[in-house]
């Protein structure tokens, strides 16, 4: 018996580590007070899981049924269904984007409806709406033979989370990382952005979003432009993508290199614009830094995480102790100073924070108190690695908001 492949992938591919805010700080606390729809926040929302704790592709492939329509009819293709991840992590304004067949539609959209809620996406360490977007591949196997024996309509028993056509993954187990991190990507950004003079002139701004593959040994290829803005803004993001000379670390899963589909937003804002801060007094803007991933970096090998101590412990503590020991800077207060501090530091094999270092910041105001905080944090259960404490790197962001303070 043949059967029927449903394949499954996220249009932003990797982008839940690697995602970038699409509002400056400020802006991003007035939004999270009303009904505002984001398209990338500091922690995309992801999928909990049924029941029985199946991953998205293990519950896509137990839930999608191939239409026996659409099987007499060979319909294949991909349908794009878009929808939004709500405060509570259900989904709300289900909706088809790309179009294959009424048929092959109407299960999509069925299959995204029954979906147990997800864990919502998360700004400044608030709940926060976010639009997101998953395709579904309908595909089905070749004609069958003079002679043999109809095809049936059983459902797939397997979903691959990747491109069956082009063997591309767009989740894997290790994403792609540049060489030096985001950091490095928002430095070669601020040199080497150009932004557009007509574009300039006619104050036109926004993020272009553009998608690559980044290949088994690393290399870049097949870009193009996932989110437009206008013509030029998306020459220009194309261009200075394309032109990067970054090494990249491929992509992994199951311990061996693949294809996987990237992500990288190109921001432009026209001088001025920038909320709470001196209209700059160069010609082109500065391109808004990506959104930091925090947690774990790759520096060290681990095969067991650090626990920070406490009930219940983890991040939950973390941010309960970051609240409690908070001291405001008396000018930051004055001078209405809010934001994240970005810190990157390491545990040592004893669970205590070593050498911390700002790597971004609101304004420098507030990093020897960020600093402070850190250092100040109880030990830490060690990393284990081979059953033995090891070191490893973390970052983490210090959250300074004066409606909380």
């Amino acid at each position: 018996m043949l059967l029927h492949r449903v394949a499954f992938a996220s249009l932003l591919g990797a982008l839940p580590l690697l995602a970038s805010a699409q509002q400056t700080p400020a802006s991003a606390r007035a939004a999270t007070k009303g009904d505002q729809v984001y398209t990338f926040v500091e922690k995309m929302p992801t999928f909990r899981g049924s029941a029985t704790g199946d991953s998205i592709g293990a519950y896509l492939a137990k839930t999608v049924r191939y239409p026996s329509q659409a099987i007499r009819q060979r319909l294949e293709g991909r349908v794009e269904v878009n929808f939004v991840v709500s405060l509570t992590g259900a989904l709300e304004s289900i909706k088809i984007t790309k179009s294959v067949h009424p048929v092959l539609d109407n299960e999509a959209m069925r299959v995204i409806a029954a979906m147990p809620p997800w864990e919502p996406g998360r700004n400044l360490g608030k709940p926060v709406r976010v639009s997101y977007t998953l395709p579904i591949t309908f595909q089905l196997p070749a004609p069958a033979s003079p002679g043999s024996k109809e095809v049936s309509a059983a459902p797939a028993q397997r979903a691959a989370p990747f491109d069956p056509n082009a063997g591309v993954y767009t989740f894997v187990e290790q994403i792609p990382q540049l060489e030096g991190g985001m950091e490095r990507y928002q430095q070669y950004l601020k040199a080497n952005l150009k932004y557009p003079p007509e574009a300039l002139r006619n104050k036109v701004q926004g993020q272009v979003l553009v998608q690559f593959i980044v290949g088994t040994t690393g290399q870049l290829r097949q870009f193009k432009v996932i989110k437009t803005v206008h013509p030029q803004l998306d020459a220009e993001a194309m261009r200075v993508v394309q032109a990067m000379s970054i090494p990249w670390i491929p992509g992994k899963q199951n311990g061996q290199a693949v294809n996987v589909y990237y992500t990288l937003p190109v921001r432009f804002r026209l001088p001025g614009t920038e909320p709470g801060n001196t209209p700059p007094t160069v010609a082109a803007p500065t391109p808004t830094t990506p959104a930091i991933a925090t947690g774990l970096t790759n520096k060290y090998p681990y095969d067991g995480g650090p626990i920070y101590p406490g009930n219940p412990g983890g991040i939950v503590s973390i941010q309960r102790f970051f609240a409690r020991e908070l001291q405001y800077p008396a000018e930051a207060k004055q001078r209405n100073l809010e934001g994240e501090v970005f810190v990157r530091f390491e545990l040592d094999s004893t669970g205590q924070v070593q050498q911390p270092v700002v790597l971004r910041s609101p304004d420098s105001l507030l990093n020897d108190e960020a600093i402070r905080l850190l250092k100040s944090m109880p030990a830490w259960k060690p990393a284990r690695y081979r059953g033995r404490p090891t070191r490893v790197e973390v970052i983490l962001p210090v959250t300074f908001s004066l409606t909380q303070k």
